[in-house]
């Protein structure tokens, strides 16, 4: 888990680098978007112990397979594990309907969320990624810690088809790993086919791409055919090992970026970012 004295560390780097305003508000940007209208509120905490809130869940998956089209998942401080296979995809949680997640939260306080003081933390223990997010949809992911996520493309999230919105996540420590000598590894931390994408105020610290295809690389982000906003992120210590964009890919995609920081990015091409 990541623990409080490391969060405020990057706030303090992130201050440094970005102004103070991107530090006030780094990892609580959750805030602001909680009030979003939903159809409905689910609740997740571990052991299914809600505090009396309901409905309530033992873990994000089960949420958002009783979710209705729309509905807001909101996921206690913790730490969840648990892989599990669906439309050919190994992944902590699978999404193909329009939901939002959102962590930060206790079992004795449900309506404000504070990641940074209470951290939720999905974390796949690379046996897959954390989220596999498909179709003609829209998903926010908010106020999570995304860790040690491994799987050939987006080792952390792989969303196809989506319009997605990734606020205020920490998003570490995950893989993407071709197979075979030739075999291509794309977005260790987020991989992003024909979307629509806004990420904003993340962390992406620690993931890698590993692989020898002349197409692979984006050791924090690899957008292919999308339109991404980029704002306010701090891309650290990503690596591409054989290949281009240690920090981030951007590929036959569009992109606006503001005030992000890249800082100790590694690749064997254009280690920062490539277009």
């Amino acid at each position: 888990m990541i623990r409080r004295a490391a969060t405020l560390t990057v706030r303090l780097l992130v201050s440094l680098l970005l102004g103070c305003g991107l530090a006030a508000g780094f990892l609580a940007l959750s805030a602001a978007g909680a009030a979003d209208a939903a159809t409905a509120v689910r609740y997740v905490a571990p052991g299914g112990a809600c505090g009396g809130a309901i409905p309530c869940h033992v873990s994000v998956q089960d949420a958002v397979d009783a979710a209705a089209e729309g509905d807001e998942i909101r996921v206690a401080s913790g730490t969840y594990t648990g892989v599990l296979g669906r439309d050919d995809e190994v992944q902590l949680v699978y999404i193909s309907k329009t939901v939002d997640v959102r962590g930060g939260y206790t079992t004795t306080s449900w309506s404000k969320p504070d990641p940074e003081a209470h951290p939720t933390r999905l974390d796949a223990q690379v046996a897959g990624r954390i989220f596999t997010i498909k179709g003609d949809i829209r998903v926010t992911i908010e106020g999570l810690e995304i860790a040690r996520g491994f799987a050939v493309m987006g080792g952390g999230i792989y969303a196809e088809d989506a319009e997605v919105s990734l606020i205020g996540n920490a998003i570490v420590d995950s893989v993407a790993q071709g197979s075979g000598p030739f075999g291509a590894g794309y977005g260790g931390g987020v991989y992003l086919k024909a979307c629509q994408a806004e990420l904003r105020g993340n962390w992406m610290k620690g993931n890698s791409a590993n692989g020898g295809g002349s197409y692979s690389g984006g050791g924090g982000l690899y957008a292919d055919r999308s339109d991404v906003a980029l704002g306010s992120n701090l891309f650290q210590s990503n690596s591409a090992l054989f290949n281009s964009g240690g920090g981030a890919h951007i590929r036959r995609s569009t992109a606006t970026l503001s005030g992000n920081a890249f800082v100790g990015n590694t690749a064997d091409s254009r280690g920062v970012a490539s277009f």
